[in-house]
């Protein structure tokens, strides 16, 4: 995959929806949802990675304006996770999205295990439950609408960076 996470982003939608073309022509609305679902988990990890580095840098930063002089400034919070990259095996909270590239309201709705597009998520994954047609079609238009929001979330993080 390419560097750019909008590339990755958008690598990932082209392999994916395709795939959900053809989970769908065939009546398999569980898989298409789900095939449509990974896109944007798969682009949050290295998302997350984004903000972990920048929380990182930030505090590093403290640490030498702190050092620098040490008269004129309150001393900053201890460092203690150095980690560079997301390593966990679950979707990172969108706290660590929203962090690195803006407020996503519609990836957050989807995102929330307390609302129905994730919970639908996890009982077609966990418990392989139906997905009628008609919820379908709700359920991938809520998918997109937040893939086209993180899309253009990642676009304007890109050019500022």
């Amino acid at each position: 995959m390419s560097n750019s996470l909008y590339e990755q982003l958008t690598e990932l939608e082209k392999a994916r929806v395709s795939l959900s073309f053809e989970y769908e022509s065939n009546g398999s609305y569980e898989m298409a949802f789900i095939s449509l679902w990974s896109i944007l988990e798969h682009i949050m990890k290295p998302i997350a990675s984004v903000s972990i580095k920048v929380k990182l840098k930030n505090s590093l930063n403290e640490w030498l304006v702190y050092a620098e002089n040490t008269q004129s400034s309150a001393k900053p919070k201890e460092i203690k996770n150095f980690q560079l990259e997301y390593t966990n095996t679950t979707i990172p909270q969108i706290s660590h999205i929203e962090d690195a590239v803006g407020d996503l309201p519609k990836l957050k709705v989807l995102m929330d295990s307390s609302k129905k597009y994730r919970k639908k998520r996890n009982s077609i994954a966990h418990r392989a439950d139906k997905l009628s047609e008609s919820a379908y079609a709700e359920y991938k238009g809520a998918v997109l609408d937040a893939l086209n929001e993180l899309k253009n979330a990642l676009a304007k993080f890109e050019k500022r960076t």
